[in-house]
């Protein structure tokens, strides 16, 4: 009699009550199959090609920064994050001048941003409180951007010193990575 008192295998239990073995089935057929070759490593969503800032400190305090930075979009999802570019300023501190944006296609042709698709609106949630910010963003909105196309944009960023004579820079010199960039 030993054996007797113990449970069935999981498996047996399963197969006893034929509802539970279908839901078992079906929830088994709905998780995400790995291909055998999943050994490869995954590519990152975007990959920066080129970033690079240079900045002029004036005798004054005010500084000038040229950033320059080259994004690629590995997928789909990715191309449709980077087809816009947000850059924050302070309009009484600062001016914020595009000089280059474009697309580059997979294939290597170019598409210029139009310049009216690069405009300055108020940032998310400065609407509603705008006598008390001069917060402002420029949006660059890239033509056509596909997974395996480059975003190239380079920026000239002038800003003025908080208090005179002293240079003062809360950020980075340059364009920052992408998660902050773009979307």
């Amino acid at each position: 009699m030993v054996g007797w008192n113990r449970k069935p295998p999981l498996a047996v239990a399963v197969l006893a009550k034929p509802l539970l073995s279908i839901l078992l089935l079906a929830f088994a057929g709905a998780l995400p199959q790995r291909a055998v070759a999943d050994d490869a490593p995954q590519l990152p969503a975007t990959i920066i090609k080129a970033l690079s800032g240079d900045t002029t400190v004036e005798p004054d305090g005010s500084y000038t920064t040229i950033s320059h930075a080259e994004v690629v979009a590995t997928n789909e999802s990715a191309a449709h994050s980077i087809a816009q570019y947000k850059l924050e300023y302070s309009e009484s501190m600062e001016t914020a001048e595009i000089l280059e944006a474009f697309t580059r296609k997979a294939d290597g042709k170019i598409l210029t941003v139009d310049p009216t698709q690069i405009f300055a609106q108020a940032p998310p949630g400065a609407p509603r409180v705008p006598m008390f910010t001069d917060r402002k963003q420029k949006v660059i909105v890239f033509p056509d951007v596909s997974a395996g196309d480059t975003v190239v944009h380079t920026i000239k960023h002038v800003r003025k010193a908080p208090f005179a004579g002293h240079f003062f820079s809360a950020g980075s010199s340059c364009a920052g990575p992408p998660s902050r960039m773009y979307g």
